[in-house]
């Protein structure tokens, strides 16, 4: 049995909001964000996107399965290419998985290959080479503690996002710009 690892705690600094609602922050970031907020570990998280798309946001699999962490479109709740949502909602569904199975890292990463109902009808990790390949490939991502890329990216944040917390620079920018216009008043 596989443990879960230690849950990422975020600084509560995710990068620059834009007044367009728009988030630009870095792969990172999310991944500690998603990681705290479901309760799933960064290096799983982190490893099931190395061995589903290598952190290719615009990836498409020929299931039809998409984006970062290679979901299907109706996992998502808007933008499936869009890295926020993506690994938002790919997390939430890994600790849907986790649950399930206790905890698990290995179990649950066959759930997300091969389907939760499979590991249960074969009480545990599926005989199919594929999910056999995928959950070895996850524990040895998670064993090398393979981070994330220093990637920026621009994300709109959605309800599975959880609050974004402004960068110190644009809260002090947007301080200030309050100020002045009291000041003005």
């Amino acid at each position: 049995t596989a443990s879960a690892g230690s849950v990422a705690k975020t600084t509560g600094t995710t990068g620059t909001l834009k007044s367009d609602g728009t988030l630009t922050t870095t792969l990172d970031d999310i991944f500690k964000r998603a990681s705290e907020k479901y309760g799933v570990s960064y290096d799983f998280l982190v490893a099931v996107a190395k061995a589903e798309s290598d952190f290719n946001p615009k990836c498409v699999s020929s299931a039809g399965a998409k984006g970062i962490m290679q979901i299907m479109p109706y996992e998502a709740k808007d933008d499936v290419f869009d890295a926020e949502q993506n690994i938002m909602a790919s997390a939430k569904l890994l600790a849907a998985h986790l649950k399930k199975f206790n905890g698990d890292t290995t179990l649950a990463a066959a759930a997300y290959n091969a389907g939760s109902g499979r590991v249960q009808q074969y009480g545990g990790v599926p005989p199919f080479t594929e999910t056999q390949n995928y959950v070895k490939k996850i524990a040895k991502y998670m064993k090398e503690g393979v981070k994330a890329p220093d990637k920026t990216v621009t994300v709109a944040p959605n309800k599975l996002s959880g609050d974004v917390t402004k960068s110190q620079s644009t809260a002090a920018s947007e301080s200030r710009q309050t100020t002045a216009q009291t000041t003005q008043t």
